[in-house]
């Protein structure tokens, strides 16, 4: 009897699999996003796939507050990896993470909420909580690095701001900022694009698969260059005195007055070597033609 119902069901979830699909070919023909893409129908139609993201989901977020958010490059990459983790609960595909862009998420009553291809993921406060999601924290702080940059894009000042930070105004993106890819890949120095591009798919996959199996190596601490204060800068450019020579015009006339006399007849020379080029040049298809 057990095999006959679980028999059944597959059937019913491949029907309904049949009819999502038949449902998302005709509205994207009509160039309308499917529906049956969206997050919604995919736990429906999937429920062990739902299973699996609900499983993972307290050990993705237990793995993003563990990530460090100061020191360089340790505190740029947690921030960074720590969203990902978080937006990865969502169910989100890896292939719709890469592509959301700065202005694609935002904070709603304390909701993290993120759209791409025309489809919301929500990060909602946790039941019976009056505060605003855990993600949205995580959020914030990736947020508050890219706005960083936004005004100091200096890798040195990044890590001094890492190390100790200050506080960083997030105004109002504008339509650039809006569309640059919110999550950059990172070099080991701490380094973004200077170009802005987003991260793969499969960096995304690995990042995530190691941060579950705890196999994220440990980032170097970088030296921090000792920032000179402007001000000592320019006092030391003022105390500074500088001595002009009276005859430097005059010496500099002289040596040019010089050099034309030297190589005044210069020319003629190359003249005479190109001319002579020329009948070697002359004598030497002679004798290849009575060879």
């Amino acid at each position: 009897m057990s095999r006959l119902a679980s028999s059944s069901a597959r059937r019913a979830a491949a029907t309904q699999r049949r009819r999502v699909s038949a449902i998302n070919t005709v509205h994207t023909h009509h160039g309308h996003p499917p529906p049956g893409r969206s997050e919604t129908a995919r736990r429906r139609l999937d429920t062990t796939r739902a299973a699996r993201i609900d499983r993972l989901a307290p050990l993705l977020h237990r793995r993003a507050a563990e990530l460090l958010t100061t020191g360089c490059p340790s505190g740029l990459f947690g921030r960074r990896d720590a969203l990902v983790l978080v937006l990865a609960v969502t169910g989100m595909p890896f292939a719709q993470l890469v592509r959301l862009r700065r202005g694609d998420v935002t904070v709603d009553a304390g909701t993290l909420v993120a759209t791409t291809d025309g489809e919301r993921f929500c990060l909602p406060p946790e039941a019976g909580s009056a505060g605003e999601s855990p993600a949205v924290a995580v959020f914030r702080r990736w947020a508050e690095i890219q706005a960083f940059l936004d005004q100091y894009p200096n890798t040195d000042l990044l890590a001094q701001h890492l190390t100790d930070p200050v506080e960083v105004e997030q105004g109002q993106l504008t339509d650039r900022q809006a569309r640059q890819p919110l999550l950059p890949p990172i070099d080991r120095w701490g380094h973004l694009p200077l170009v802005p591009q987003p991260m793969t798919a499969q960096s995304i996959a690995v990042l995530v698969r190691d941060h579950l199996s705890g196999r994220v190596r440990a980032r170097t601490p970088l030296p921090l260059r000792k920032q000179r204060d402007r001000d000592d800068d320019l006092l030391v450019t003022l105390e500074t005195e500088v001595h002009l020579d009276p005859h430097y015009y005059e010496r500099g006339i002289a040596a040019r007055r010089h050099a034309r006399d030297r190589l005044d007849g210069l020319a003629d020379v190359f003249d005479d070597i190109e001319d002579q080029a020329d009948r070697l040049l002359d004598d030497l298809l002679s004798i290849l033609d009575n060879l």
